[in-house]
């Protein structure tokens, strides 16, 4: 039953959000399995950051990226209506998870993350300041985002009492996601 009503609110929204009249250019190259890791994932998200839709800003990410980041297309739909409503109401902070600098975290706002999602949000906190990263997946992945500007290798000072408590949180569940991840890919 609980399936069924997924599927239902999903299509719902799908209709919901059609945008048949906004004139937006889809890129269908751009990779959408749920399952993509490593390079694959970079890959994806550099294609779709290329591949903007005229009426996007530049830094909005698309529903493939959110997809990715989420794990499931309900959690991504959420998500992107969220992203919406910020970004009417003029309040959009730059990236996937602008919530890692505007308000403190709690485990709604992780439940849904896929071990990689999970990292983009906690490392996203540390881009907005201009973070140089070492891991060349992390590089790759904020090199793709018009609004990343690297430029200090320690950014601590930069960070909000908000954004210290969020990488604190984000450190501390991050096992916690991971071994979510392994359960859900065992079954």
């Amino acid at each position: 039953m609980t399936k069924y009503f997924l599927i239902f609110i999903f299509l719902t929204w799908t209709f919901a959000s059609c945008k048949c009249n906004d004139k937006q250019v889809n890129d269908s190259n751009t990779a959408t399995a749920n399952n993509n890791t490593g390079s694959q994932n970079i890959k994806a998200m550099s294609e779709e950051a290329n591949s903007q839709a005229v009426n996007k800003s530049p830094d909005e990410p698309g529903e493939e990226a959110m997809n990715r980041m989420y794990g499931t297309s309900t959690a991504a739909s959420e998500a992107m209506s969220k992203r919406n409503a910020l970004r009417k109401s003029g309040k959009l902070t730059a990236g996937y998870y602008p919530e890692g600098s505007q308000r403190r975290l709690t485990q709604d706002d992780i439940k849904f993350l896929s071990p990689w999602g999970h990292e983009v949000m906690l490392n996203e906190i540390y881009a907005r300041h201009g973070m140089i990263f070492k891991d060349e997946q992390l590089k790759r992945h904020f090199a793709s985002q018009d609004w990343y500007h690297p430029e200090s290798a320690n950014v601590y000072q930069k960070l909000s009492g908000i954004e210290k408590q969020n990488i604190a949180f984000l450190i501390n569940t991050s096992k916690d996601v991971q071994q979510e991840s392994n359960v859900a890919s065992n079954q």
